[in-house]
C-alpha cells in the first residue's frame, strides 16, 4: 500500500487529536513529528518527537497502535529545509 502525503502539521494534527480522545493523554503534550530517513523495515520517515507530561509512559502505549497505523498510512512531506530528527537543536533556534 502506498503512503498518503501529508504535512507536518497536518499530521501532528490527528496525532493531537488522537492524543485529546484517550483518557491517559489527558496531563500529557505531544511534541511535533520529525522527519527522519526511511525505516526500511516500516518504510516511514518519520516520528514523534517527543511527549511531555504526566503519565507519558501510559499514553504513549495507549496512542501506540494509532501511530503504527500512521506510519503505515502516512508519508511525511518534507520541503528541503524542514528540520529532521538529524537536525542539531540549536540549528532550529
Amino acid at each position: 500500500m502506498e503512503r498518503e502525503s501529508i504535512s507536518a502539521k497536518a499530521l501532528d494534527k490527528l496525532l493531537a487529536e488522537a492524543a485529546l480522545r484517550t483518557p491517559l493523554c489527558e496531563q500529557c503534550t505531544l511534541g511535533e513529528v520529525l522527519a527522519i530517513p526511511v525505516d526500511e523495515r516500516m518504510g516511514c520517515n518519520w516520528k514523534l518527537s517527543r511527549i511531555q507530561g504526566s503519565h507519558c509512559v501510559e499514553c504513549l502505549e495507549a496512542l501506540q497502535d494509532i501511530i503504527d497505523d500512521f506510519r503505515a498510512r502516512f508519508r511525511l512531506e518534507t520541503p528541503p529545509d524542514a528540520p529532521t530528527a538529524m537536525t542539531p537543536s540549536w540549528a532550529t533556534r
